[in-house]
């Protein structure tokens, strides 16, 4: 159950410095004057996924292990409450720390339904099947 747990966690470092990086690309080379004496090639978008890959992992460790946590160690079951406030939390700290600009929000909810997505199909869904299973196991 841990590999799912760590799959989840994957693919919002992933998934969300895919979306990270195309909102970058968005605001830097279309919703910007361009400035032509700066180079804004293919390396330098590799360098922000790389950079965003990183800090992504490294801060939604935390969430990811407290959901772990309180699902698998104290067999809380799966609530929408324990995943909401994590979501306050975190839009809490994006407006504290970076403020309330419009790219950080679209980035941050980006972060968050990818994780959302990713949690239902990797570890919620297998948890009701592995239920679904011992019920019908149980009934026969």
């Amino acid at each position: 159950m841990l590999k799912n747990y760590f799959l989840v966690w994957l693919s919002i470092a992933i998934g969300g410095s895919l979306m990270n990086t195309f909102l970058w690309w968005m605001e830097e080379m279309v919703l910007s004057t361009p400035n032509p004496g700066f180079n804004r090639g293919f390396d330098y978008i590799i360098f922000v996924f790389i950079v965003g890959f990183i800090l992504s992992f490294l801060l939604s460790f935390p969430s990811i292990f407290i959901i772990y946590l309180i699902e698998q160690w104290k067999k809380i079951p799966f609530t929408i409450w324990l995943h909401f406030s994590i979501f306050v939390i975190h839009f809490v700290g994006t407006i504290f720390f970076i403020g309330f600009e419009l790219f950080s929000i679209i980035g941050l909810i980006g972060y968050e339904i990818i994780g959302a997505v990713a949690y239902y199909f990797l570890v919620y869904k297998k948890v009701v099947e592995i239920k679904s299973n011992a019920e019908l196991i149980d009934s026969e």
